[in-house]
């Protein structure tokens, strides 16, 4: 299984400008019905930054340049923030992958610190904690899920999906 997890990924002045912006009261969110296509009971909101081949978000310049040199960024395919909020329960979205591709590659940044997880599967199931500043790197193909326990009261990570140089 091909995967990568850096820690301290950006410089810590621009993690927390980012940060400081995507937490926000006037941060615009967009209600969507369910994480994964199976999963009816899943709600969560999401900030759409790039998709379509286009920027469909004032704050792209903000929120996303500072990462598209490090990823190694050739071509975006999509580009969205998402926010899950503390529902007094562990809940867990379906494996799936954000883009049956090869060529693609899928990253997730966490943003805040709290004890929900990415699990990548293949055959041994490997969990990453949600850590701030920590940047998760692997193959698109890869399926993924997450478990959300959540000891605060909302969860936001940064996912990527992009082809790269």
């Amino acid at each position: 299984m091909n995967y990568k997890i850096i820690d301290d990924f950006l410089e810590k002045n621009l993690f927390y400008n980012i940060k400081n912006t995507l937490f926000n009261s006037e941060m615009p969110w967009f209600w969507r019905s369910k994480t994964t296509p199976n999963k009816k009971d899943s709600f969560y909101f999401t900030h759409s930054f790039y998709k379509d081949y286009k920027i469909n978000s004032s704050l792209f310049e903000i929120c996303i340049i500072p990462f598209l040199n490090q990823l190694n960024c050739l071509s975006l395919i999509e580009v969205r923030a998402n926010l899950t909020v503390n529902r007094n329960k562990e809940y867990c979205s379906s494996y799936h992958t954000d883009y049956n591709d090869s060529r693609v590659t899928t990253s997730i940044f966490y943003l805040n610190n709290c004890d929900s997880e990415t699990i990548l599967f293949k055959k041994n199931p490997i969990k990453i904690k949600s850590k701030e500043n920590r940047i998760l790197i692997f193959d698109a193909v890869i399926d993924h899920s997450a478990i959300y326990k959540q000891n605060v009261d909302r969860r936001i990570i940064l996912n990527f999906n992009y082809i790269k140089k």
